[in-house]
């Protein structure tokens, strides 16, 4: 069978398949997963693991995989090199090959923008979900014959975590007990970790934006301007002011309105650090209409250096920017005469 045009039919069950993979990322079956792994090996025509070992989540299977490969090679066993190569690449190309060639890029393109993008938004680190099941559509229009060599891998994709494959043994991983997500299907939990696997390690996520555990657990109400400035990454700045509020964050920070103009607002801000913040408007809305906020860091003062000149003409920036388009620009290093871009983002 030559698939050159998916039927109505075949796009009416994109969107089913997309769904029944969001709908296993926190199942695990361990009797299923582990047939799944036997399946996997014979494929990559490889005898069964001998060994298999079960832990709670990634981080432990991370530290127990190193653990095992040690373990083999010390017991003299000739197991300890990791054949994940075969049992998934080769296994992967092999029916990628076959498949490219019946379907091609009109099916991919569908597939791909219905199921990778969700699936990686909303279970995070289920990374063979996205091409497995462009694999298993293609199945489901009647290729199976072809898809068959990946039965073992989806199985396994579909009924535990992250698994480790070793020539004689291999180690599996628990599914996390709670994935929480916002209405766009982002990792976000306002908290506590937005995923939680049952040993207790987990990834803490606002709005998707992964963050270190304490911008989530640090009460709003303890929350400084100091802490705020401090930060260096301008996302996790970003998540921090939408914690408190950008109101509150100015008002903390003693911030004095500079001036204001079509670039946006800028603050100065004296203690503990003079500098001065521009505040931008995202000119993208997001989905549910509102705008993000960023604070971008520009000095209050700083000594002038050669590289204070504009990387478009050369001309030398201000020491101390007073407008809002003039720190913008500066942020790029260009003067306001140079930094006019088409299209702002």
């Amino acid at each position: 069978m030559r698939l050159d045009k998916l039927t109505p039919d075949q796009e009416a069950l994109l969107p089913v398949i997309r769904d029944e993979w969001l709908a296993v990322g926190l199942s695990t079956d361990r009797a299923r997963a582990e047939a799944g792994v036997r399946a996997a090996y014979a494929a990559a025509k490889l005898p069964p693991p001998a060994i298999v070992v079960w832990l709670e989540s990634p981080l432990q299977g991370v530290v127990g995989a190193e653990y095992l490969r040690l373990l083999l090679d010390r017991m003299a066993m000739g197991t300890g090199d990791q054949v994940e190569g075969q049992v998934e690449g080769q296994v992967r190309d092999q029916v990628g090959d076959q498949v490219w060639d019946q379907v091609g890029d009109q099916v991919w393109d569908q597939v791909w923008g219905q199921v990778r993008g969700q699936v990686g938004r909303a279970i995070w680190g289920q990374h063979e979900a996205g091409w497995l099941a462009y694999y298993a559509a293609i199945a489901r229009f009647g290729l199976s014959d072809l898809t068959h060599p990946l039965d073992g891998i989806t199985e396994v994709a579909r009924s535990a975590g992250w698994w480790w494959s070793f020539r004689d043994a291999v180690l599996l991983t628990e599914r996390p007990l709670r994935v929480q997500r916002d209405e766009r299907n982002r990792l976000h939990a306002e908290d506590g970790p937005a995923i939680v696997y049952p040993d207790g390690w987990g990834v803490w996520s606002w709005h998707g934006v992964r963050v270190p555990r304490e911008i989530i657990e640090t009460p709003a109400d303890q929350v400084t301007a100091e802490g705020i400035a401090g930060e260096s990454n301008v996302e996790v700045r970003r998540v921090l002011v939408e914690r408190i509020g950008a109101e509150r964050y100015l008002a903390l920070a003693k911030a004095k309105l500079v001036n204001r103009d079509d670039w946006g607002a800028l603050w100065a801000i004296a203690a503990p650090v003079p500098m001065r913040i521009v505040e931008l408007i995202n000119s993208t809305p997001e989905p549910d209409g509102h705008s993000k906020r960023y604070f971008l860091r520009v000095p209050e003062t700083r000594e002038r250096r050669d590289a204070d000149a504009c990387v478009g003409c050369g001309a030398s920036l201000a020491a101390v920017p007073g407008t809002a388009h003039q720190a913008v620009a500066w942020s790029y290093s260009s003067c306001t005469a140079c930094y006019v871009p088409v299209v702002q983002t």
